[in-house]
C-alpha cells in the first residue's frame, strides 16, 4: 500500500506562487493503479517522489 499525507509542492516566489500540490492526501491499495496528470510545461513537470523532490513537504508511507 502507498499512503500519502498532506503533500505540498509550491513553485515561484512570495509574490507569484503556483500551488502544484496543496495538502493532498490519498491511499493506493494493493492491486490498484493511480495516475496523476496535469499540464505539462517546459521544463518537464516534477515526479512526486520523496527521493526526486526532497523539497516536497508531507509524508509518504510504503508497505508490502
Amino acid at each position: 500500500m502507498l499512503q500519502v499525507q498532506n503533500i505540498e509542492k509550491y513553485y515561484g516566489s512570495k509574490n507569484n506562487v503556483t500551488k502544484a500540490l496543496d495538502r493532498v492526501s490519498f491511499d493506493v491499495e494493493a492491486g490498484e493503479f493511480l495516475a496523476i496528470m496535469g499540464a505539462a510545461e517546459r521544463p518537464p513537470c516534477s515526479t512526486v517522489s520523496p527521493p526526486l523532490i526532497p523539497s516536497a513537504l508531507g509524508k509518504f508511507f510504503w508497505t508490502v
